[in-house]
């Protein structure tokens, strides 16, 4: 499938690309994204790059997509929660969440796709 995303490469280095999002994997949900905003704190990690907390030391190699304030709807649903989500589904993210063990990493600054 195809996208098109705001991407962070580095320190001061935003490129509005298109390109092709992997295969998900059973443990994915893929959506698409209806809105999406970017506020300071993406300022932030623009400005810093990798130097920010949050954002990959190899984000040159691995740009991540910017914007962790977004909603859209659910397309496909890997076998791991299917049990939660379903294909039309809408969806919105909280923009401080955390996965456990790996508080600094969030959607908007950590993930190469989101």
């Amino acid at each position: 499938m195809e996208t098109l995303a705001l991407r962070l490469y580095g320190k001061n280095d935003l490129r509005l690309e298109r390109f092709a999002l992997p295969e998900p994997t059973e443990e994915e949900v893929l959506a698409d994204v209806v809105s999406n905003s970017i506020c300071m704190s993406c300022h932030k990690a623009l400005i810093q790059g990798e130097a920010h907390k949050r954002v990959p030391k190899d984000v040159a190699r691995h740009p991540i997509i910017i914007g962790h304030e977004f909603c859209g709807n659910i397309l496909r649903v890997g076998r791991r929660w299917q049990d939660k989500f379903r294909p039309g589904q809408k969806y919105s993210i909280q923009p401080a969440i955390n996965y456990p063990g790996r508080e600094l990493e969030a959607p908007g600054y950590s993930f190469r796709y989101v």
